[in-house]
């Protein structure tokens, strides 16, 4: 693991080196996403955020159906039932 000390100005700007631009992919302008943890503050790009949420969620995916069709055949009974109560 790697420090760098980068220096935040009154208004809260701070300049991300390039090495740190680097090890996250960044070319040119680009967002970034702050996770604080308990002590410490995590930089992702919004990507990494993305992949870091799946791969949490990865472990519950249902087996060999979508959790999207799942929700879809949901609404459509909610929505045929709704039909039929009103």
């Amino acid at each position: 693991m790697r420090s760098v000390t980068v220096q935040v100005s009154g208004t809260g700007r701070m300049h991300l080196p390039a090495e740190v631009r680097r090890a996250l992919g960044i070319k040119g302008p680009a967002q970034v996403v702050l996770t604080i943890d308990d002590d410490a503050v995590r930089l992702r790009t919004p990507a990494q955020t993305l992949e870091h949420i799946r791969s949490l969620a990865r472990p519950y995916k249902p087996k060999g159906r979508l959790a999207s069709a799942e929700l879809i055949q949901e609404r459509r009974a909610d929505a045929r039932r709704e039909e039929q109560d009103g």
